[in-house]
């Protein structure tokens, strides 16, 4: 600012300076003993004065600056229908919004082009070089990635083991909530009831049930209007073993190994008490198994489902099956229907 001591016309103002440079602090002298009062020399303390208040109402100059707050800022903006933050920035690929750093990984909240919202740990979205985009890891250990999918109303959760860098499409699904239901590739838990219109499938894994169904007693129990086997289809390489249902006996299945239906045909010269062994299609009952074999049907003359019944004894893998006929032996031709289930222990 020019001197106080001003020379020239003592009538007249100095010429308004220029304003401070913003952020600046502006400086000024006051008038001392000895020099010369003037219009001038009043005029350029109030000059200065309103000089700093032009440049902090300006908020062109602090608006774009960083902050640190320590201590808590309230929004407080009134009515229900207007936001106390909105985020309005221009998509390209996705948009960082929020970041929360945890030791040495740290938890993202993106919103992707196609207004998803994805919360993402130990994982970053980077441009990669010429517009490339990729995810990069934090620290070592898997990056997880939740998405909000609105317009398809699903929930999604991400995994990824893949070296850094990464596309977005190695993210692997692990489960998800859709419109079409639930896939998980872990174990669903719950302490009440469990409910679907559509399929609960156990593709790989299993079912368990350690509640009490309402309107029963005793925990661990399923309850359903039908149950029905999915196993794999028995064929007739399934059966062996045809002690005395006589040389070309044949055996033809339905079902699978829990559920399932045998029709034997005696040949040649059959003889009393024949018997077969069935080799479970789907592998080994692990632990054993719970079986139940019912002699249902005969056209043989000379042996009815009342003068003979099945016996059978099984392992992990094989069903063995007797038709016990009280010293009688089948005719050949004739057709024996046996059925069974099994339940594994």
């Amino acid at each position: 600012m020019p001197p106080l001591d001003y020379v020239g016309d003592d009538t007249a103002t100095q010429a308004p300076s220029a304003l401070p440079a913003k952020s600046a602090t502006p400086t000024a002298r006051l008038p001392v003993d000895g020099e010369t009062l003037n219009v001038a020399s009043v005029y350029q303390p109030f000059k200065m004065l309103t000089d700093g208040l032009d440049t902090f109402f300006d908020r062109g100059a602090w608006i774009d600056a960083a902050n640190t707050w320590t201590a808590l800022q309230s929004f407080a903006r009134t009515g229900d229908v207007n936001p106390n933050i909105d985020f309005t920035a221009a998509i390209t690929t996705r948009k960082l919004e929020l970041s929360f750093p945890v030791g040495s990984y740290t938890t993202r909240v993106y919103r992707n082009a196609s207004g998803w919202i994805e919360i993402v740990t130990n994982a970053s979205w980077y441009d990669s070089g010429a517009g490339v985009f990729k995810w990069q890891r934090d620290a070592a250990g898997d990056a997880t990635k939740v998405v909000y999918a609105f317009n398809g109303r699903a929930l999604y959760i991400f995994d990824s083991a893949s070296a850094s860098p990464w596309v977005d499409g190695s993210w692997v699904v692990v489960e998800s909530v859709t419109d079409t239901g639930l896939v998980v590739s872990g174990t669903v838990q719950s302490t009440g009831n469990i409910s679907s219109d559509g399929d609960i499938n156990a593709a790989t894994g299993k079912i368990t049930a350690g509640g009490t169904v309402a309107g029963d007693s005793g925990d661990g129990l399923v309850k359903a209007k039908r149950f029905y086997g999915t196993g794999t289809a028995l064929v007739a390489g399934d059966f062996g073993t045809f002690t005395n249902w006589g040389a070309g006996a044949t055996a033809t299945p339905i079902g699978n190994d829990t559920s399932g239906q045998v029709t034997m045909t005696a040949a040649g010269v059959p003889a009393a008490d024949p018997l077969f062994t069935l080799t479970f299609k789907d592998g080994t009952f692990t632990v054993g198994a719970i079986v139940l074999v019912v002699f249902s049907w005969t056209n043989d003359p000379a042996i009815t489902t009342a003068s003979a019944a099945a016996m059978w004894t099984n392992t992990a893998t094989t069903l063995t099956v007797t038709l016990k006929t009280a010293g009688v032996a089948p005719t050949a031709g004739s057709l024996f229907i046996f059925s069974w289930h099994v339940i594994g222990k």
